[in-house]
C-alpha cells in the first residue's frame, strides 16, 4: 500500500512539475519577447521603467495567451489517457502519441516565437502591432519575399537555422520527459482544467480579459508595449469578421452630428453654387475643364520637404507654381488606405481598411466615375504589381478606363526607350527594382505615352485624345527595401530611404518639367502632389508625436491654378478626403446630394482645424494644436472633451461605412 501511495505521489509530483514547467515556458516566452520589444522601441534610459510597467499592465493578456496554448496542448493528452499500455500494441500507440505530441508541442513553440518576432519587426517598420491587415498581406507572400532587405534575409536565414535545430533537439527531449513522467494523462488533465480556464479568462473576474486591461496606463509607449502580439492579432481578425465589435463603438447620433458640424464647416445647401465657387477659387479659367495629374507619393512625410537639407531639391525649385499645405494629414498608415481616401473619398476606419472588404466598395464613388460627366478619360500608372492588396480590383471598381502596371508597361514599346538623363542620385538603378519599374522609368513611360494617340493597349477606348485627362501616378521607389540604391555598403534604412527620395525627386521633376516645356499643356494642367501615408524614418530626431507620422505633403498647382494661390503656404488642417471632396464638387456635374463625401470642400479654410487618422486599432484626432490618441478597446473618458470629439467622429464614420 505504501509503495502504491509513493508511486501515486511521485507520478502526481511529476505531473505538477510538467504543468508548471509548461506554464513558465510559455509565460517566459511572453516576457522574453516583451523585453525584446521594449529594447527595440524605447529610449535606453526608459527601458527598466517601460519593461516593468508593461509586465504589470500586460499581465492578464500574457497569462491568457499562455492559458489558451496550454489548454490546446493538454487537450491532446486526453488521447493518451484512453490508450491501455498493457499490450504491445498499446505500448506502440503510447509511443507514437507521445511522439506526435512532442512534435506538436515543438511546432507551437516555434510558431509562437515566429509570430512574436514578426510582431516586433512589423512595429519597427509600420509602428503598429501585428493585426489582420498584416496577416492579409501574407496572401502576397512572393512579393513580400522579393522585397525583403538584406538584413531581413539574414534574419530569415538565422530563423530557419534555429527552427531546424529546435525541431532536431526539442521533440526528443519532450518525448523523454513524457516517458519518464508516465502520467495518467486523463486524470491529470481534469485536475488542471479549472486552472487553465482561469488562465485563459485572464483571472476570476466576471468579464473575461480584453485589450482594455493593457490600455489603462497613460503613456502611449507603455500601452503599445503592454499589448500581447498574439492576442492583438487574433482580436484584430475577429473584429474584421464581426460587426458586433464595431457596434460597441457607436455613440448617440445627435452627439455625432454635433461634433461633425464642428469638423465640417462651410456647408452649402446649393451644390451647384458650391461647384461654381470652387472653380472660381481654384482655377485661373473657371469655364475650362483642366487636365488633372494626381501624383501620389509612396510614404513621404511633410517634414522631409521642410528640412534645410531636403532630398527634394529639384521639386522645391518648382514650389512657386504651387499652393502648399503644411498641415495635411493622411487618414491611414498604408498605401491601400491612402488610395481609398484619395480616389474613393473613404474617411478611414479602425482595422485593416476598406480594400480588404470588397463587399463595401459600393459605399464609395470613385473620382473617375464622377468625372465622366465631363467626359474625362482616366489613367492609373504604377510601376509595380497593381493586384497587391486588392488595389487593381478596387481601381477598376472606381471606374478607371486604363490601368498600367509593370505587366502592361512591359508589353509596350516604351520599354525600349531611354530613361531621361537628369540629375539624379548618382548610384541608383534607373529601370528595374524588386517591386517593379523605378519611378524615373515610369515617368518616362507616361511621357512617351503622351506622344501616342492611344498608347498600345488603349485602342478600345471610346474617349478621344481631346478629352480632358485624369491621370493618377502612384510612385514606388521609396518603398522598402529601397533597392533603387545600388551602393548599399554601410547604409542604414534611413540613408537608403533618403537616397531613394533623391531619385523620386528627379522623376517627378522630370515629369513636371516636360509638361511645363509645352505652354499649352501646362496652362491646361491641374497638378496635385500628395502622399499616401507617412513613414517612421526621420521621426526619431523630432519630438515624439503621432501626428508627425500622419503629416504629409499636399501641393496643388500647375498652369490651371488661380495665380494668386501660387507660392502660398496654407497652415489650416486638411485631410486626404478633403482633396477628394474638393475635386468631386469642382469638376463633376453629378448631383452628390445623396452620397456626399465625408471630406470638406477646400474653398476657404476658416474653421479647418481638425483631422481624424487611423493606425491599426488606434485613432488619432488632431484638433488645432491638441491631439487625442486612443485604442478602440480603451474605456472612454466622457469628461475629456477632446476624446469625446474623437469618439464621436469615429462613431459617425463607422455608422457611414458599415452595414448594421
Amino acid at each position: 500500500m505504501n509503495s502504491l501511495r509513493t508511486t501515486y505521489f511521485s507520478n502526481n509530483l511529476k505531473g505538477i512539475k510538467l504543468w508548471f514547467g509548461a506554464f513558465f515556458l510559455f509565460y517566459g516566452f511572453q516576457l522574453f519577447f516583451k523585453l525584446f520589444f521594449v529594447l527595440t522601441t524605447v529610449k535606453f534610459e526608459d527601458i527598466p521603467f517601460a519593461f516593468f510597467q508593461s509586465i504589470f499592465f500586460g499581465f492578464r493578456l500574457d497569462i491568457s495567451v499562455t492559458g489558451y496554448l496550454l489548454f490546446f496542448l493538454f487537450t491532446f493528452l486526453l488521447i493518451s489517457g484512453v490508450i491501455k499500455s498493457e499490450t504491445e500494441f498499446g505500448l506502440k500507440c503510447k509511443f507514437y502519441v507521445s511522439r506526435i505530441y512532442a512534435f506538436l508541442f515543438t511546432l507551437i513553440i516555434i510558431a509562437h516565437g515566429l509570430v512574436l518576432i514578426a510582431d516586433i519587426l512589423l512595429f519597427h517598420y509600420w509602428q503598429w502591432r501585428l493585426n489582420a491587415q498584416a496577416i492579409s498581406y501574407l496572401l502576397h507572400w512572393r512579393i513580400l519575399l522579393d522585397t525583403l532587405p538584406l538584413n531581413a534575409w539574414l534574419g530569415l536565414i538565422l530563423v530557419v537555422i534555429v527552427t531546424v535545430a529546435v525541431f532536431l533537439i526539442v521533440p526528443k527531449r519532450i518525448q523523454t520527459i513524457l516517458t519518464n513522467t508516465n502520467l495518467s494523462f486523463q486524470r491529470q488533465y481534469f485536475m488542471v482544467i479549472p486552472i487553465l480556464v482561469v488562465l485563459a479568462r485572464g483571472g476570476i473576474s466576471e468579464i473575461p480579459v480584453n485589450l482594455g486591461s493593457a490600455l489603462s496606463t497613460k503613456p502611449i509607449e507603455i500601452q503599445v508595449a503592454s499589448l500581447n502580439g498574439i492576442w492583438n492579432a487574433f482580436y484584430s481578425m475577429t473584429m474584421v469578421k464581426s460587426t458586433d465589435q464595431m457596434k460597441l463603438l457607436l455613440m448617440d447620433e445627435k452627439q455625432e452630428s454635433t461634433v461633425y458640424d464642428l469638423y465640417k464647416p462651410n456647408k452649402y445647401s446649393n451644390l451647384q453654387v458650391l461647384s461654381q465657387e470652387l472653380r472660381q477659387f481654384w482655377l485661373s479659367n473657371p469655364h475650362k475643364i483642366p487636365d488633372i495629374h494626381l501624383i501620389i507619393l509612396e510614404g513621404i512625410n511633410q517634414h522631409w520637404l521642410e528640412r534645410r537639407n531636403s532630398p527634394f531639391t529639384q521639386l522645391k525649385q518648382l514650389e512657386s507654381d504651387f499652393l502648399t499645405f503644411s498641415r495635411c494629414y493622411s487618414i491611414g498608415d498604408r498605401t491601400d488606405k491612402g488610395l481609398a481616401a484619395l480616389i474613393g473619398g473613404w474617411p478611414g476606419e479602425p482595422g485593416p481598411g476598406i480594400l480588404f472588404s470588397p463587399d463595401r466598395w459600393d459605399r464609395l464613388t470613385g473620382l473617375t466615375e464622377l468625372f465622366q460627366s465631363n467626359n474625362y478619360r482616366s489613367e492609373f500608372w504604377y510601376g509595380g504589381d497593381i493586384n497587391f492588396a486588392n488595389q487593381g480590383s478596387f481601381l477598376q471598381t472606381m471606374g478607371f478606363n486604363e490601368i498600367f502596371d509593370k505587366q502592361s508597361i512591359s508589353k509596350n514599346s516604351i520599354i525600349n526607350e531611354n530613361v531621361p538623363k537628369t540629375k539624379i542620385y548618382p548610384r541608383v538603378n534607373p529601370t528595374v527594382i524588386k517591386w517593379g519599374y523605378s519611378d524615373m522609368f515610369t515617368a518616362s513611360s507616361m511621357l512617351n505615352s503622351n506622344n501616342d494617340p492611344y498608347f498600345e493597349g488603349n485602342s478600345s477606348s471610346v474617349l478621344s485624345r481631346k478629352s480632358p485627362l485624369f491621370r493618377t501616378w502612384l510612385t514606388l521607389s521609396t518603398h522598402e527595401p529601397f533597392d533603387i540604391v545600388l551602393d548599399r555598403e554601410l547604409k542604414t534604412d534611413r540613408q537608403l530611404f533618403e537616397a531613394s527620395m533623391g531619385h523620386l525627386d528627379s522623376a517627378i521633376s522630370t515629369y513636371l518639367l516636360s509638361i511645363k516645356s509645352n505652354p499649352k499643356d501646362w496652362d491646361n494642367s491641374l497638378i496635385i502632389i500628395v502622399s499616401d501615408h507617412g513613414k517612421v524614418f526621420g521621426l526619431e530626431d523630432l519630438p515624439w508625436s503621432e501626428s508627425e507620422f500622419f503629416r504629409i505633403p499636399l501641393w496643388i498647382g500647375g498652369g490651371a491654378v488661380n495665380q494668386n494661390l501660387k507660392g502660398r503656404k496654407w497652415e489650416s488642417i486638411v485631410s486626404q478626403s478633403d482633396l477628394y471632396a474638393t475635386l468631386s464638387y469642382m469638376l463633376s456635374n453629378c448631383n452628390l446630394e445623396e452620397n456626399q463625401p465625408w471630406g470638406r470642400a477646400m474653398i476657404n479654410f476658416n474653421g479647418f482645424q481638425s483631422a481624424l487618422c487611423f493606425k491599426g486599432d488606434y485613432s488619432l484626432l488632431i484638433w488645432g494644436n491638441q491631439e487625442n490618441l486612443g485604442h478602440l478597446e480603451k474605456p472612454m473618458v466622457l469628461s475629456d472633451k477632446l476624446e469625446f470629439n474623437r469618439r464621436a467622429l469615429q462613431s459617425k464614420i463607422i455608422r457611414k461605412n458599415f452595414r448594421f
